[in-house]
This record gives C-alpha cells, structure tokens and sequence, in this order.
C-alpha cells in the first residue's frame, strides 16, 4: 500500500466514524484534523482501534496530539512503520 492508498482508507475510516465527511469542503489529507475539529480525545481513541484493527499497528495518543495531526502525517507513520515490521519479519 502506498501513502495515498492509506490516505484514502484513513479518510473512509473518519467517514465511517462519523468524524469527517470527505464532502466537506475544508476536509483534505492535509488539513489540521484537531484545529478543525474533526478528532478529539474520543475520536483518536476509535482511530487507533480502527488503525490496530485494519494495519495491525499500535500507535500511541502521543504519536497523534505531538505529530500525527493530519491524515497525511498519519499515512506517512503507518507507511513507516508497517516499512519497518516488513523488514524485521
């Protein structure tokens, strides 16, 4: 899976929460998902369930309130890590 392939599946996941709806026009891949309100502390709690679930990754609410603000940023880190796992398997 490529970064934009993840990008994708993180967006139908916020959609699926209920968090986003990728019609609205301030949504994007890049925009701020606190600062525009779309997560907040319970929202990250059904990401990363959703993240765990659908990457088999665990990523910490730290990783999200410090670095992983956009669904690009998030991509990016799941990219990483799952690179990192394939090596070490």
């Amino acid at each position: 899976m490529n970064i934009e392939q993840i990008c994708e599946e993180l967006s139908n996941i916020l959609q699926k929460l209920e968090k986003a709806d990728i019609t609205d026009k301030n949504f994007s891949f890049d925009v701020d998902l606190f600062d525009y309100g779309y997560l907040d502390s319970f929202g990250v709690v059904e990401l990363l369930l959703e993240i765990k679930q659908v990457f088999g990754l665990d990523l910490s609410h730290e990783d999200f309130y410090q670095d992983l603000r956009s669904v690009r940023l998030i991509g990016a880190c799941i990219v990483k890590k799952v690179g990192k796992s394939e090596t070490n398997a």
